[in-house]
């Protein structure tokens, strides 16, 4: 769901799960444009700040099998 003044919309419940919402959309773009640059399979890191930490924190926790890393900075805790 989009934000009125397009920030991150962490804070909804279809916003903090795997196979839905921004997590899942961001997720699904990550895997299309690195298979159209033919970016390998190496680790990635996802890093964000205030509302992006948050977003952050949810795509560690909900693809914990696909980041291997990441860094938060000024954000609320993940759910």
């Amino acid at each position: 769901e989009s934000h009125p003044i397009d920030c991150w919309s962490w804070y909804l419940p279809e916003n903090q799960a795997r196979e839905s919402g921004q997590l899942f959309e961001i997720h699904q773009e990550i895997l299309t444009w690195k298979a159209r640059l033919g970016i390998d399979e190496s680790p990635v890191f996802v890093t964000g700040i205030s509302s992006g930490g948050a977003i952050t924190a949810g795509l560690l926790a909900c693809f914990p099998d696909y980041f291997a890393a990441g860094a938060i900075h000024s954000a609320p805790s993940y759910g």
